[in-house]
């Protein structure tokens, strides 16, 4: 909570902060409010579109929610800016109530 408070005041100073708007997307996810969450990563992608870390997050975020379908429409939209994503995906505990879903699989591997 307080780590989320401090990321609103620094919102005020600097409300264009791409790192800000995640980290606080993070905390939030952590805490389990994802609504919330979801709304921090929706302005981070505002600040930058193709930032494959912001859709890797919000697919975990979804993921966390077992809402496999948007999880891996985000999961494929930060693999296909970063291949990166999907080795990271293959061993992300985020992913562990949807890792043996078959599109899942069929994404990561």
């Amino acid at each position: 909570e307080e780590a989320i408070a401090s990321y609103e005041k620094a919102i005020e100073i600097k409300p264009d902060d791409l790192d800000v708007w995640s980290d606080r997307a993070i905390a939030l996810s952590d805490l389990g409010r994802y609504e919330e969450a979801l709304i921090s990563y929706g302005k981070a992608l505002e600040l930058d579109p193709e930032s494959a870390q912001v859709f890797f997050n919000i697919a975990c975020c979804y993921a966390l929610q077992n809402v496999i379908e948007k999880s891996l429409e985000k999961l494929s939209q930060a693999i296909n800016l970063d291949p990166q994503c999907r080795e990271d995906a293959k061993t992300d505990p985020d992913f562990d109530k949807i890792r043996s879903d078959r599109r899942f699989q069929d994404l990561t591997y």
